[in-house]
């Protein structure tokens, strides 16, 4: 289910001004490993970044393109591009239960019926809520419901998944959890995640791309951050403080 980690999508000089002031300036980069962490103060243009990559703003300048295994490359506009996106809080939905949910994100992105069983059923054994089916979603709890959030975000199996801060508020078990299941989706489509924790970031990202003040200052697999062979929360803290005060320099 789902198309590959071999898809790409590819920002090329992509800059952003809105009501005058410049919100992205000149971000290039590719999200072609399984996994992209993007980390980034409150106003380094993270959302913004989201939304031209969802192609719900369009750029002031640069191009978004996608290729795709035995596809040319195309810009984002082409009807077979599709995002998946889990916001920071999503909200219950009075009056549904958990597969009601599903199903009604099913309905709006057009999956045909059988599809759209299959893949439902096959999501809730992924995310653990398989017993969960007939519960009224106003009834879980928050990591519950981002788990849900995230399921209804992969169904239909989207071209990129777009992740906002998935371990935000979260529990030591319910994070450990979600970055489980990020680690998941990244086989089934390029994710870039947003997240201002560095023990997150370390754990789940494949690559590494820093963004302050609208521009890209640091764009590296994650790897390349730990200091020994394994994950490093805080190596991969100091790595974004120095790109941060270098580009302030």
């Amino acid at each position: 289910m789902g198309l590959t980690p071999s898809t790409r999508i590819c920002a090329v000089g992509v800059s952003c001004t809105l009501s005058r002031r410049t919100i992205l300036d000149d971000v290039s980069l590719e999200l072609a490993a399984p996994v992209t962490v993007l980390l980034g103060v409150n106003g380094a243009g993270k959302t913004t970044l989201f939304r031209v990559l969802a192609g719900i703003v369009a750029p002031s300048r640069g191009t978004v393109t996608f290729t795709s295994p035995g596809r040319p490359t195309r810009p984002i506009a082409d009807r077979d591009y599709s995002v998946g996106y889990l916001p920071q809080s999503p909200s219950p939905v009075r009056g549904l239960r958990v597969g009601d949910y599903l199903e009604y994100f099913a309905f709006l992105k057009h999956l045909p019926r059988q599809a759209a069983r299959d893949q439902i059923g096959e999501l809730l054994a992924v995310t653990g809520l398989e017993a969960e089916r007939r519960t009224p979603t106003r009834r879980l709890s928050g990591g519950m419901m981002r788990r849900l959030a995230l399921a209804a975000a992969v169904l239909g199996s989207p071209t990129v998944v777009l992740l906002d801060e998935p371990t935000a508020g979260l529990d030591p078990e319910q994070r450990i959890r979600m970055r489980e299941l990020v680690r998941e989706v990244g086989t089934r489509a390029p994710v870039l995640v947003s997240t201002h924790l560095a023990e997150d970031a370390a754990h789940v990202g494949d690559h590494l791309v820093v963004l302050h003040d609208g521009r890209v200052v640091r764009d590296q697999p994650m790897t390349h951050a730990w200091a020994g062979s394994g994950p490093d929360a805080a190596a991969v803290e100091q790595l974004f403080l120095a790109a941060v005060r270098q580009d302030d320099a």
